[in-house]
């Protein structure tokens, strides 16, 4: 049993249905919408409940959606109805099984924060060795320099917790009511780690001004506040040098011509 099983039928009410969840997810569909081609082949790692397989599901040719939780493939099934969308209980740390060809590899809001430095330059491998020619991966990771959660912590005077995601070791993150090893990376830390195989297309920020998750309960009753912030959101798209300064940011590489 892993960690995310314990929280797999309380994830959705947590993050991707809060309203703070939603707003996050509606930037990187955005850009999704721009990258995404009826003939792709997907294959998504940290796949969770499976949103994200369905929205690409009904634009790309076929998703195989995988996830190292057995609880949280079992709730991706459930919900699915589309032929082309597939699923398997798989970690990251195993894409050495995998053996089929994709145009698209994709990871969303830290899935990929839950591997280690080692573990990362392992997968950036198996990352290349699967995409096809000019195949994309696309990811959304949580920063290390997220400015609201400076400023939260600040406020309630926890000088422990403000500056923790600086750390280059794993950090116990709350995940419901599970802790779990948690890494926190830059943009530059992820382009050492695939090791120059790849072009850097775009890096964005996902949750500048939108907050993080955990303040759900405060925005919930300020709906208001929130969709100023959203708004404020939609400017700082194209603000890559704020992207490592928001609670997640979205990068995406092409694989290099050989």
């Amino acid at each position: 049993m892993t960690d995310f099983d314990t929280i797999a039928s309380e994830y959705d009410a947590q993050f991707s249905s809060s309203k703070i969840g939603i707003k996050q997810r509606q930037r990187v569909w955005k850009y999704l919408l721009r990258h995404t081609f009826s003939e792709q082949r997907v294959l998504e790692l940290n796949c969770g409940t499976g949103i994200d397989a369905q929205f690409l599901g009904k634009r790309c040719l076929s998703v195989h959606a995988t996830d190292l939780s057995t609880e949280m493939i079992a709730t991706a099934k459930s919900r699915n109805s589309q032929d082309n969308v597939s699923f398997q209980k798989l970690g990251i740390q195993y894409l050495s099984e995998v053996n089929n060809e994709y145009d698209l590899i994709f990871s969303n809001f830290g899935g990929l924060n839950c591997i280690s430095p080692e573990e990362w330059s392992i997968a950036a491998k198996e990352i290349h060795r699967l995409l096809s020619k000019n195949g994309s991966f696309i990811a959304v990771i949580m920063s290390r320099k997220c400015l609201w959660e400076r400023f939260y912590f600040r406020l309630k005077k926890d000088s422990k917790n403000q500056r923790r995601r600086v750390s280059k070791n794993a950090i116990m993150a709350n995940i419901g009511n599970q802790k779990v090893a948690t890494w926190y990376y830059e943009p530059g830390e992820l382009q050492h780690f695939l090791e120059n195989k790849f072009n850097h297309v775009r890096s964005q920020p996902i949750g500048l001004f939108l907050p993080p998750s955990y303040l759900e309960s405060f925005f919930a009753k300020n709906n208001r506040m929130l969709n100023v912030l959203s708004f404020l959101e939609s400017f700082s798209l194209s603000s890559k040098w704020l992207a490592n300064r928001a609670d997640h940011y979205l990068i995406h590489f092409k694989k290099q011509q050989q």
